[in-house]
């Protein structure tokens, strides 16, 4: 299940047993755009990319997901979502200037290491 956080970010919680299937986008990129997407992400740091089955179409296939891991027990209270886009959740470009941030860190993560 999705999460929507401060700054109506969706976060797909690791959160084993817990949530059920979300509707979003699949998307073919070459290996520029996946380190582009996992500098986006803050990937291995923030959030982690793992391949995960997922069903297209009545088909399952291997995909890149980023899910949250080590994040604060209490953002499984947040607003759970079942589907994403930004059609459906617009874009906050407020996010940007607190992304790689300690204070989002410390919003989200059991344990943040200030830098």
């Amino acid at each position: 299940t999705l999460y929507i956080i401060q700054f109506h970010i969706p976060m797909l919680l690791e959160a084993p047993g817990i949530g059920s299937q979300i509707i979003g986008e699949v998307w073919r990129v070459d290996y520029k755009k996946l380190q582009h997407l996992d500098e986006l992400e803050e990937h291995p740091n923030f959030y982690t990319r793992k391949k995960e089955s997922v069903q297209v179409n009545g088909c399952f296939m291997e995909c890149w997901v980023y899910t949250m891991h080590d994040f604060k027990d209490e953002l499984l209270e947040n607003k759970k979502i079942n589907e994403y886009s930004s059609n459906i959740i617009p874009y906050n470009s407020a996010y940007l200037k607190e992304k790689g941030s300690f204070e989002l860190k410390k919003i989200v993560k059991k344990v943040a290491d200030e830098k």
